[in-house]
């Protein structure tokens, strides 16, 4: 379909340079008109000849459209839906960190401590009511606030949580302060809250 429009239009381009170059070369006179009724029969016919031609070979036009079509949509709904992951995905990194950043806030605003480490856990099944939920969080602070807080450590990954820490400077803290404060404001049990300090 698509060389029978190139053909098409490669045709009607050549024909019309023809006929202007004709036109120039005829010279003015009686014979003029002749030769300009001629051209355009010529004009009309190498207009008409393609559609002839289709309908001789028996192509179906309305066939070629639809399957061009089809072809476009079905590539278009594979484009969507990756598109549609993509956007999935920078949504929740983006929900991420500004959960991460609210309690940075939170803790460094209420407390004496500076926050060296964030891991949270998010239950991402959307199928779920509370989908969106923090469900753990897990600090890691330190006793001597610094002012410059652009060292923070944001950590992605998220680990099995477990009651022994395995470096000795930090010690599991039930502060209730920073427990009830970020409990209220994320709207999580206290329980699955671990706070490490170190000493």
């Amino acid at each position: 379909m698509i060389n029978f429009l190139k053909d098409w239009s490669i045709n009607i381009a050549i024909i019309a340079i023809f006929i202007t170059i004709l036109e120039i070369i005829i010279p003015k006179g009686s014979l003029k008109g002749y030769i300009n009724v001629i051209i355009g029969l010529i004009l009309i016919i190498v207009l008409i000849n393609p559609f002839i031609n289709l309908i001789s070979n028996n192509i179906d036009i309305e066939k070629e459209v639809f399957a061009n079509v089809n072809s476009y949509n079905e590539e278009n709904s594979v484009v969507k839906e990756s598109f549609k992951e993509l956007q999935k995905d920078q949504i929740i990194k983006t929900y991420k960190e500004k959960v991460k950043k609210n309690i940075i806030s939170l803790v460094e605003s209420e407390s004496k401590y500076k926050v060296e480490n964030i891991n949270i856990t998010i239950n991402l099944n959307e199928n779920e009511k509370d989908f969106g939920k923090l469900m753990k969080l897990k600090l890691t602070l330190n006793k001597h606030r610094e002012k410059n807080r652009s060292n923070i450590k944001i950590e992605d990954v998220e680990v099995n949580i477990s009651e022994t820490f395995n470096n000795k400077n930090y010690k599991l803290t039930n502060d209730k302060k920073i427990l009830n404060i970020l409990s209220d404001n994320l709207n999580i049990d206290s329980n699955n809250i671990l706070i490490y300090i170190n000493q």
